[in-house]
């Protein structure tokens, strides 16, 4: 009943000064639309960024490969031509151009995109699906290769079973969907920076198939490796890292890889630098707006419960005669504050839950999860201290005696 009692003296307490209350209630909201639009803009570009934190930390070199040929031979490179013609054991994590075309039994279908992929990248990153798996991390041996296509114009679903002829070889390649990608899904594939340093996100493409007017198709580089059932060449993203390798054989490396064709080049770490860059940048525009809002919303907090604290304070001396304690007092401007900033939380996760999933947000990166609801508490923990701050030194500096004899 003393708990109820609080609450009900907080709810007046707000109700006694509506229009300064609800002022701050529209800056809080303000401040936790800014806190989730900047904490989601974040968040997006760490999911960027952690796939290929492994790769990035390691020491070594990322080649945005085309086509690769030996230089001097000209034999189209993959894994395995590759990994001869350098020296030591670094590990290679690379994509590849398959030299498959998709049939139905009746007709070739050429023009459409096949790509593979070494294991550590199947394993870093996986592609938003419609329907179906990614690959699995093991694969058993089977007859028919796994493979993971966009929409198509094919009408293809996870479960069909499917044929490729392969450039080069008699008998077609077999294979059987077992995933369908989402319409503008992103995949691993480099795209080139237009203002800025290469990064994490330049390793992204979105598939639209309604754009490209044509299906991808994606295999695991190690199956075809190991069946020799189709001709793969390096064309796309490419990792060279080193683990206890010596420096000539690293130069070695280096200097025939640059010889290969590409379209960019650099060490790893050079690349998870302008990661990192590209990852807070967004702070360096939002953050000073985020800390003015949120000062103005403290400042006017503080003085808004300041001022109903003060108006109130002859309420506050006969509730103290009535039984409550001083402190019980200085609780009613708490949860007063709790209330808004309680009322401001829910009208601003609530809206963003809702708006995510219309056109309005869908094709943005602002969304709620766990990150942005730790940072909308610590925000409201912050909001909640500063507002009572006033309050409880203006309480605490008089007597009862002293307020009832003042009013």
């Amino acid at each position: 009943m003393f708990n109820k009692t609080l609450w009900k003296l907080s709810w007046k307490n707000i109700l006694h000064n509506p229009v300064l209350n609800f002022m701050t209630l529209l800056q809080m909201i303000a401040v936790f639309f800014i806190a989730i639009s900047l904490t989601s803009g974040i968040c997006s570009r760490f999911d960027d960024y952690l796939p290929f934190r492994p790769l990035l930390s390691a020491e070594g070199e990322f080649y945005n490969t085309i086509y690769a040929v030996d230089p001097q031979t000209g034999i189209t490179l993959n894994r395995k031509t590759l990994s001869e013609k350098l020296y030591g054991e670094p590990e290679l994590a690379g994509t590849y151009n398959v030299w498959l075309e998709y049939t139905d039994g009746k007709k070739v279908h050429s023009g459409n995109v096949y790509i593979s992929y070494d294991d550590a990248l199947l394993k870093a990153y996986i592609p938003e699906l419609e329907s179906g798996t990614w690959f699995p991390e093991t694969f058993d041996s089977q007859d028919k290769i796994p493979v993971v296509v966009s929409q198509n114009q094919y009408g293809l679903q996870v479960g069909d079973e499917i044929s490729f002829a392969a450039f080069g070889y008699e008998e077609n390649l077999q294979a059987r969907v077992i995933g369908v990608m989402k319409e503008g899904a992103k995949f691993i594939n480099c795209t080139n920076p237009k203002n800025d340093d290469f990064s994490a996100k330049n390793l992204y493409y979105h598939f639209y198939h309604e754009i490209e007017e044509r299906t991808l198709f994606l295999f695991p580089q190690s199956l075809l490796d190991d069946g020799d059932k189709a001709i793969t060449q390096l064309h796309g993203p490419l990792f060279v890292t080193y683990t206890g390798q010596n420096h000539e054989a690293k130069e070695k490396n280096r200097e025939y890889l640059k010889t290969i064709p590409n379209s960019y080049c650099n060490e790893t770490d050079v690349i998870q630098s302008n990661s990192y860059t590209y990852i807070f940048e967004e702070c360096r525009l939002l953050f000073p707006i985020l800390l003015a809002v949120l000062i103005m919303t403290v400042v006017g907090s503080m003085s808004v419960n300041a001022l109903m604290a003060k108006h109130r304070l002859r309420a506050f001396a006969v509730f103290y005669i009535c039984g409550l304690k001083w402190r019980e007092c200085a609780k009613i401007s708490l949860i007063s504050s709790f209330m808004i900033g309680a009322l401001s939380f829910a009208i601003a996760v609530g809206s963003i839950g809702i708006l995510q999933n219309t056109t309005l947000l869908a094709n943005s990166v602002i969304r709620i999860g766990w990150v942005q609801i730790v940072v909308l508490l610590g925000i409201m923990l912050i909001y909640m201290l500063f507002a009572i701050a006033l309050p409880i030194r203006l309480i605490q500096s008089r007597t009862p005696i002293q307020v009832l004899h003042s009013n």
